[in-house]
């Protein structure tokens, strides 16, 4: 039998049966590796763990039993109630207050490392020590024996970790302080920083899953993943345990804004050089991870300075891209690669079309793209790439209108169909929820391929550990963002500098998702207007000037400038597009200029002008009142 089959046959899941075999209760298989075989014997064995377990024994005396003292030699059993926790985990409590094992499961942030960890209960504080893995589950197994309190901190594949604290007193309270050296993610006018508060469920080819009243359980494979312990994933997070942060922002340059698009949060400044940034509410639930935004009013270089815990001192400068001039512009050569995998299924899919039609609008004739969408297997718009045309782009939307959410989510076979089609010349653009596990695999092969890949995750789930990484083995970048309610909007920063940087402090973002508005759906449908030539369409010159006008009036109502605001990159293209025309009325050329002024200051005059846009026997009355 296998592990799978032995676990059905018995009742009782994998994840225990290893750890049965882990504790000596029950021999391993009598085949290694990945066809792993389990006997009769293996059953029985089994069986007969779970009778003693029913009448009270402890795991002490069942392998005291099993390894062949008679079940008569023992001592009567006690009393034990039992509570389950979930289906894997069952807390067996002594009426003399038996002692407690709690297993909790968390993913580390991007480029992180756990350096070291404490506990502190009532009447003592003990300290963690860096061992080898296989001392380290000895060293704690045989505290457990000893009857001490002992804790085990283990890293497993794509940075999950378990931390177990063993023989805890019922009622007895113990803190755990974890340290964790983790990076961020800097821009040229500030920083983004990310701290995982979930760990959500992905997926596997051989993960092995099951859903009972609104809760999912996930095994993975063992002889990838090892002995690691998943929650339960529940749809309401209503009852999960409440979470909270405060966090010191220490800084040179003068703040412009700190904002969180995953959650509410409250920030004051303390001093010139610091400010402090909590949770608004008291608590919330860990259905999200935290993104906090920091951007300065002004771009420049940053040396900050410390103590570190060693007693020394050190220093980190931040040099941003604009200290080394532009890079010249290059034609791109993208291909975008679409998570069409059923966790995308509902608003994310449809939002991520939208986002696409819109980042397509920056693109110029001269720059070449194609689509690819995958999930279990690939479909693309074309096998090679073609010119950004205004034909090309309407057969991408059309393509785009046909692709549903179902299936898995195959990462590796999109990137390596669009590393094909790329020939080592261009970079990747993936729009994923990240919900995967075996990661390393997927990091191997985008590494082989020598393409840039750049990652926009979206949705409550997105892995951003994993994105991250995956775009920084690269040379990419990868941008994840969550949204307080739900995202209901995507919002690109289709700056798209793709192609035009070699580093990554030059491609400050690639797309922000804020809670939307009608308006912000709007401007989506707005930027995917654009013409390859960076103007508006219209059935005349004078109407395309007109719309085009307007266009830029009303992204720059709304707070998007010339550098500025996630449509930055379309304003930009507008405004080169008036600044290239050759007007002689000077009541025209004084539109055009108020225009680019606007661009430029970020004040533009009221009007209605996304009616203008869509409409334009309203500019009479409208841009007659501007000349």
């Amino acid at each position: 039998m296998t592990l799978a089959e032995i676990a059905s046959a018995s009742g009782i899941p994998a994840r225990t049966i290893r750890f049965y075999i882990a504790r000596g209760l029950l021999s391993g298989p009598v085949k290694g590796g990945r066809g792993a075989a389990y006997t009769a014997e293996h059953l029985a064995s089994i069986e007969r763990i779970k009778r003693l377990q029913s009448e009270g024994r402890t795991l002490s005396e069942i392998a005291r039993m099993l390894g062949g003292e008679e079940e008569s030699t023992t001592s009567p059993p006690s009393p034990w109630w039992q509570c389950a926790i979930t289906d894997d985990v069952i807390v067996w409590a002594k009426a003399d207050l038996s002692p407690w094992r709690v297993i909790y499961a968390f993913p580390l942030p991007r480029d992180a490392a756990l350096l070291r960890f404490r506990i502190v209960g009532e009447s003592f504080e003990v300290h963690s020590e860096l061992k080898e893995t296989a001392e380290a589950v000895k060293a704690y197994e045989q505290g457990i024996a000893d009857g001490s309190l002992s804790a085990l901190v283990r890293q497993y594949g794509d940075g999950v970790v378990n931390l177990t604290i063993g023989n805890i007193r019922p009622r007895e309270r113990v803190t755990v302080y974890l340290e964790l050296m983790a990076g961020i993610e800097l821009h040229d006018d500030g920083f983004r920083f990310r701290s995982p508060f979930t760990l959500a469920p992905a997926y596997h080819s051989r993960s092995r899953a099951a859903v009972v009243a609104d809760e999912g359980e996930l095994e993975l494979p063992a002889d990838e993943f090892g002995d690691v312990l998943l929650p339960r994933f529940r749809k309401n997070a209503s009852s999960l345990h409440e979470v909270g942060f405060d966090l010191s922002v220490l800084h040179q340059l003068p703040l412009d804004e700190i904002w969180s698009p995953s959650h509410s949060i409250r920030s004051k400044q303390s001093g010139t050089e610091q400010a402090r940034v909590t949770l608004a509410l008291e608590s919330d639930v860990p259905n999200r991870d935290l993104i906090l935004d920091v951007r300065f009013t002004e771009s420049k270089i940053q040396v900050l300075a410390g103590p570190t815990g060693d007693g020394k001192r050190s220093f980190a400068a931040i040099v941003p891209s604009t200290v080394f001039g532009l890079q010249r512009h290059i034609p791109r050569r993208v291909v975008i690669l679409l998570d069409r995998s059923g966790s995308m299924q509902g608003e994310s899919i449809a939002r991520a079309h939208k986002a696409i039609d819109a980042c397509l609008a920056t693109l110029a004739e001269e720059d070449s793209f194609t689509l690819l969408a995958f999930n279990d297997h690939v479909e693309a718009l074309g096998s090679t790439l073609a010119r950004a045309t205004r034909e090309q782009r309407a057969c991408a939307h059309a393509f785009l209108e046909q692709v549903g959410a179902r299936g898995g989510t195959e990462l590796s076979a999109g990137i390596q169909q669009a590393a094909n089609i790329l020939a080592g010349e261009g970079d990747i653009f993936i729009i994923t929820d990240g919900q995967v596990f075996g990661t390393e695999t997927v990091f191997a092969q985008a590494r082989e391929t020598g393409i840039r890949v750049f990652c926009l995750g979206i949705g409550a789930t997105s892995q951003d550990h994993f994105l991250s990484l995956l775009a920084r083995t690269t040379k990419g970048i990868a941008v994840s963002s969550l949204p307080m309610k739900g995202w209901s909007s995507l919002l690109p920063e289709c700056g798209f500098e793709i192609g035009e940087a070699t580093t990554s402090p030059l491609l400050e973002r690639l797309f922000k998702l804020r809670e939307a508005t009608a308006s912000k759906d709007a401007l989506i449908e707005l930027a995917a207007m654009l013409e390859p030539d960076g103007g508006l369409p219209g059935k005349t010159y004078a109407i395309r000037v007109n719309r085009t006008i307007a266009a830029v009036f009303a992204f720059v109502a709304a707070g998007h400038t010339l550098t500025r605001g996630a449509f930055r990159a379309h304003v930009v293209r507008l405004v080169n597009f008036l600044r290239s025309l050759s007007i002689s009325a000077d009541s025209d050329v004084r539109l055009i200029q108020k225009a680019i002024q606007a661009a430029s200051s970020g004040k533009a005059p009221a009007g209605p002008w996304l009616d203008v846009v869509h409409d334009v026997t309203q500019w009479e009355r409208v841009g007659s009142a501007l000349k």
